[in-house]
């Protein structure tokens, strides 16, 4: 288990932590998620091989992930 922040492009607001919280929360091997829309940054506690999936479901949410 590891830890991992990420920037999430486009996330403004409440709604959209919501959003990308919800998301990441369900993808398997996640334990912990903190949004935040005034940094623009998701920190994800998971497994090394949930990551991929973690970026997958933010996008699939509609919003992006930096490099």
């Amino acid at each position: 288990m590891r830890g991992y922040t990420l920037e999430v492009i486009g996330m403004h607001c409440d709604g959209c932590e919501r959003i990308v919280t919800r998301n990441v929360s369900n993808v398997i091997g996640v334990r912990e998620v903190t949004a935040n829309a005034e940094t623009g940054k998701v920190h994800v506690r998971c497994t090394d091989d949930s990551v991929e999936y973690v970026h997958r479901a933010i996008t699939d949410a509609g919003y992006g992930v930096a490099n």
